[in-house]
């Protein structure tokens, strides 16, 4: 563990490995090989096999959900840009729609303007008559 500096949840089963190498390294330091030591021994590497075959699926699996995480991640941007690009477009949309709406406020102002001078030329007009 301190070479490949793993953390997390599998620490423990880590340092389980490493206590057991360093059982075996124990027995094959002492060289006396009795037949129950290498029995032990021959217990301790299939579990070690085990084991190890063990984290291997564990790690393709948290590996594939990873990936699929990833892809959907990728997805989820992609729809997210997808909507900036949609809401800066309606944005536009909506600023010339005002600047069409101010201008037609102007124009009604004018008819207005119109309307009320027509009126004052009318009574004039009345009155002169």
């Amino acid at each position: 563990m301190k070479v490949t500096g793993t953390t997390g949840a599998y620490a423990g089963v880590f340092e389980d490995v490493e206590a057991k190498l360093r059982a075996i390294a124990d027995i094959l330091d002492t060289a006396s090989l009795s037949e129950e030591k290498l029995e032990d021994v021959q217990v301790k590497v299939k579990k070690g096999l085990l084991l190890g075959g063990y984290l291997r699926i564990c790690s393709y699996f948290v590996q594939t959900k990873m990936d699929v995480v990833a892809k959907i991640l990728g997805q989820t941007m992609a729809n997210l840009d997808a909507l900036d690009t949609d809401l800066a477009s309606t944005k536009q949309s909506i600023s010339q729609a005002n600047s069409f709406l101010d201008l037609l406020k102007t124009d009604a102002d004018k008819a207005k303007q119109a309307v009320q001078d027509m009126k004052e030329r009318i009574a004039k007009y009345k009155d002169s008559t």
